[in-house]
């Protein structure tokens, strides 16, 4: 009885321990072109893809952090628009963006949000748009760029609803497919090729099409909560090897 007691307690631990070091991550890669010109032609970005990355981080159960990173290989091309999809579920002009650091000069103009107002190019609707700085060159985001964002979901009243990284992984609506849909995509712009811009867009790993509601944060433990639990397995073992 003492020895189940003792793995009981261990295994406890080790769950206290997993909910509270463990977190989830979205990431989305935007690594595939949409846009085709009247010749039925697609203008790339310079280079192999992933282009831009997008990761979105839960830190607790009210805030997820938005990491944007830059990826174009050519330091004249930049990101003229970056577009997310929020969970229908929920209303997206409810959420609050506070900046927490970004390299560089380069910085977002204006963040708009509202359900399936903003559509990149010919292909779906999206609910978030970060507009960003094109001119001067300096204030660009380009291939060395970061910009990183928290982001909370308020209940009208002062304090913030329950949000996930689940919740930004959704598809776009409406509109044509031209090669998606897609859970995230920009406008790259100041191409030396072609028309001079293109389109890009990318997923996360299993999106959600429609009447999802978000769903259940899927974590990976830290490795010691795993080195824990294996301990508390090990123990489970040897006890009914002597028993």
């Amino acid at each position: 009885m003492r020895t189940l007691t003792k793995f009981t307690s261990a295994v406890f631990i080790a769950l206290a321990s997993f909910s509270y070091t463990a977190q989830a991550s979205l990431i989305i890669e935007l690594d595939t072109i949409f846009d085709e010109d009247a010749n039925n032609l697609k203008d790339s970005p310079f280079g192999s893809p992933s282009w831009l990355t997008a990761t979105f981080e839960s830190l607790d159960a009210n805030t997820v952090r938005l990491t944007m990173d830059g990826m174009l290989q050519d330091p004249d091309e930049f990101v003229g628009g970056w577009y997310f999809n929020f969970n229908p579920a929920f209303n997206a002009s409810d959420l609050a963006f506070s900046q927490v650091s970004a390299s560089g000069a380069a910085f977002a103009t204006s963040i708009d949000q509202g359900e399936n107002l903003y559509r990149a190019d010919g292909e779906r609707f999206y609910d978030i748009l970060f507009n960003m700085d094109i001119a001067p060159p300096a204030d660009r985001f380009n291939g060395t760029d970061q910009l990183v964002y928290d982001i909370q979901r308020s209940d009208g009243m002062g304090g913030f609803l329950a949000l996930s990284e689940l919740d930004f992984d959704f598809f776009g609506v409406n509109g044509n497919e031209k090669g998606g849909p897609f859970t995230s995509a920009a406008h790259i712009q100041g191409l030396a090729v072609g028309e001079g811009s293109t389109w890009i867009g990318g997923n996360g790993e299993t999106p959600c099409t429609e009447n999802c509601g978000g769903g259940p944060n899927i974590v990976v433990p830290e490795p010691s909560v795993l080195l824990l639990l294996g301990s508390a397995l090990l123990a489970l073992s040897l006890r009914k090897k002597t028993s």
